[in-house]
């Protein structure tokens, strides 16, 4: 049985599995830290889910992957060190290493980094609400302490000696909450007079790594499965959805490579699944993308994802403009049956209307220069005609079927 921390004496086992299920670890984790059968511990998970505690852990399943944490940090992490981050010599050490199992910080992720004879510890603090924690260089601080305390625990001997060292710490904070970070990255600016009493206040920084002011063009520059991840996190509105469908050719043969030759293909669909659920996606739709990516058609299933995605969007934007005019025009005509009457008429124009931009850019961006003719027939189609179109149009692949579909759907009108 792996060294239990102390705390977890105040704690039967089954609660620090259960913490450790919260904080999204593994099983083989969990299982090498508290010894208990995976089969028990499959059985807890199968409990906590059904009482919905699981919390959002996208990020963390991303970078509890060896190949994908590697990745990151090469591509986001401008120092010499990085060249030693090998799958080899990373371990990955459960939330609750730091012995904070009562802590909050479940999606954090923690690395042993071996270089020779020497180690280092890689933390990844994962940050994705809109508000900014103004504590964070004191939480960073809280969080080293603890790490270096276990450090100690776990060499009662050598901790004794004149020579020995505790590991070096990188803490790294990424922040994907949607806004700027204005929480400072220095200690010293959390403390008062500190520059009176410099010689007697720690001195670090942490790596902030804020996810807002990349674009889907400089992400796509690193041509690699990391990048992709970050991408189809970013993508939210119609206009970067519409930039994975522009991505160079040899930014798809890249990921292709890699998918081949880290086995990732699971992961990836894993990660597609749990963005396009969070985002609300029709499950079908995302069962249809993440079979494509099964069968190795990664780049056709991204635009799949982009174009389901860019739908889900105009359908919001339609409801919302369409709820707005509805209420307008109700007001104006005095009468609750106006006013529902409205809603209803205003939100569903204002989705049809939202569709026929979505369904006609769809069209020219897949197929190139389209006949006025056919963007005229889009204008005048009714909801569900559009629905049809976008149905068939995930099946049709070149200008001549296009061209087929319209000259019937045109002659039966």
């Amino acid at each position: 049985m792996g060294k239990m921390p102390p705390e977890a004496s105040t704690k039967t086992i089954r609660e620090v599995v259960i913490t450790m299920l919260g904080n999204h670890e593994s099983m083989d984790l969990i299982h090498r830290y508290t010894a208990m059968p995976l089969e028990e511990i499959e059985q807890i998970g199968r409990e906590q889910q059904e009482k919905g505690v699981r919390k959002d852990t996208f990020f963390k399943t991303v970078f509890q992957n060896k190949t994908m944490f590697r990745m990151f940090i090469r591509d986001f992490v401008d120092a010499q060190w990085t060249q030693a981050v090998q799958e080899e010599n990373l371990e990955l050490l459960p939330s609750l290493y730091p012995q904070i199992i009562e802590s909050t910080r479940e999606n954090d992720v923690v690395y042993r980094l071996k270089m020779g004879e020497e180690e280092m510890v890689i933390i990844i603090m994962l940050e994705n609400q809109s508000s900014v924690d103004f504590l964070m260089p004191f939480r960073i601080l809280e969080y080293m302490t603890r790490i270096w305390r276990r450090h100690i625990q776990d060499h009662p001997k050598e901790s004794q000696t004149k020579d020995f060292r505790l590991p070096a710490i990188v803490p790294i904070l990424f922040y994907d909450g949607g806004g700027e970070w204005t929480a400072p990255v220095s200690f010293q600016e959390k403390v008062d007079h500190q520059k009176t009493f410099e010689d007697f206040v720690p001195k670090f920084e942490h790596l902030l790594i804020n996810l807002t002011p990349w674009t889907v063009e400089m992400l796509a520059q690193f041509k690699d499965l990391a990048g992709l991840v970050m991408i189809l996190d970013k993508a939210r509105t119609p206009e970067e959805l519409a930039k994975i469908q522009q991505l160079k050719e040899d930014f798809w043969e890249c990921v292709m490579e890699q998918l081949a030759e880290y086995g990732m293909t699971g992961l990836m669909t894993e990660i597609i699944y749990a963005l396009m659920t969070r985002k609300g996606a029709d499950k079908e739709q995302t069962l249809k993308v993440i079979e494509k990516v099964r069968k190795g058609e990664v780049k056709q299933g991204m635009f799949a994802y982009s174009e389901e995605l860019d739908i889900r969007v105009a359908r919001k934007r339609g409801f919302e403009e369409g709820k707005l005019e509805g209420k307008l025009e109700g007001k104006l005509e005095g009468k609750l049956e106006g006013e529902r009457k409205g809603r209803l008429e205003g939100k569903l124009e204002g989705e049809r209307q939202a569709k026929i931009e979505i369904s006609q850019n769809y069209i020219q961006r897949k197929f190139g220069k389209t006949s006025p003719e056919y963007l005229k027939a889009i204008e005048q189609m009714t909801l569900d005609q559009i629905e049809a179109l976008w149905n068939d149009l995930m099946e049709i692949q070149n200008k001549e079927a296009l061209d087929e579909w319209f000259q019937r759907y045109l002659s039966q009108t």
